[in-house]
């Protein structure tokens, strides 16, 4: 007969990992080039809920606003949009979603904006 042992997990000082592998230096949770990037962003995203009035700018017909405000790409960055004013609107989380599951009618909304080469 066989009989099943458990195996217990692997423990570690974690403090001493840290020591090990750092050095002496503090670490940084997020880079400088990316700190700043980051507040390039937050100060982009409020200036586009401040212009929309902090109200969802999606007029999908028959569907009423729930959910966090969040801002949409109206082309995305795989496509060549940026991260500006002028490509992003804002829209509560249920339009969002609506806009990423059904991208034709959200092109036909004007909430989607179709590069020429995947048109």
């Amino acid at each position: 007969m066989m009989t099943l042992t458990r195996r217990s997990s692997l423990k570690r000082d974690t403090a001493k990992a840290l020591a090990f592998a750092n050095k002496g230096r503090t670490l940084r949770k997020v880079s400088t080039p990316r700190a700043k990037l980051n507040r390039e962003r937050r100060e982009i995203r409020e200036r586009v809920f401040v212009r929309d009035g902090y109200r969802c700018q999606a007029n999908w017909p028959a569907t009423e606003c729930f959910g966090p405000l969040t801002v949409h790409h109206l082309k995305k960055a795989s496509a060549g949009g940026t991260y500006t004013e002028g490509n992003l609107v804002t829209t509560c989380s249920h339009h969002n979603s609506l806009i990423e599951d059904f991208p034709i009618t959200a092109q036909s909304l004007g909430l989607v904006i179709r590069s020429k080469e995947s048109s």
